[in-house]
This record gives structure tokens, C-alpha cells and sequence, in this order.
């Protein structure tokens, strides 16, 4: 199997294709919540893995929705900062049984 995730980011960005990396395989996992992000908010009390988890953590279901611009535009700010601090080379490769990487 082979992904070519060039397309996707420009050259020297490792740490952005290792996070999609991450969310793809956090996606898939039915055992976990869906990631909370604005664009899945809709579908989150569709998932009964994902209802259950907003339930017992209190989540309210129009996080996103009701969020006024500036805190909107800052929470995606602060994903990105999230997303830059987690060395994934320091961690076990799981993306080497399933990406072919190219210069």
C-alpha cells in the first residue's frame, strides 16, 4: 500500500503529515470519539462511541456552533499550536508499514 501524501503538504512538512496521519487512524477507530471538529459537529450524537464520551464529559452539542468569531478563530489557533508541539519522531514509526516516502 502505498500513500503518496505529497499533493497534500509542501516539502519540510513532516509534522503536518504525520497529524493527518494520526487523525486518519483516530477517525478510524470506532473505539474513540470522532475528533472534535467543527465539521463533524452534526454528526457527533450520531456516533454512539462519540454520544457517549459528549454525555460523561459534559460536552455541550453546539460547542462550535453557538462560538462567536474570536474564540472560533482562536480554538483553531490553538489546535495548530497542539498539532506543532507533538514530536512524532521521537515516537514508533506506525506509518512506515503503510507509507512509502519519496523525495
Amino acid at each position: 500500500i502505498v500513500i503518496n501524501f505529497r499533493p497534500l503538504f509542501a516539502p519540510g512538512e513532516g509534522q503536518l503529515c504525520c497529524a493527518l496521519w494520526d487523525f486518519l487512524q483516530n477517525y478510524m477507530d470506532t473505539s474513540r470519539p470522532l475528533p472534535d471538529l467543527p465539521r463533524y459537529e452534526q454528526y457527533r450524537h450520531l456516533d454512539p462511541t462519540t454520544a457517549e464520551y459528549d454525555r460523561k464529559i459534559g460536552r455541550n452539542p453546539r460547542f462550535w456552533i453557538d462560538m462567536d468569531d474570536a474564540t472560533f478563530d482562536q480554538e483553531l489557533y490553538d489546535m495548530r499550536g497542539k498539532i506543532d508541539q507533538i514530536d512524532t519522531f521521537q515516537r514508533p514509526n506506525l506509518m512506515a508499514r503503510y507509507v512509502e516516502y519519496v523525495d
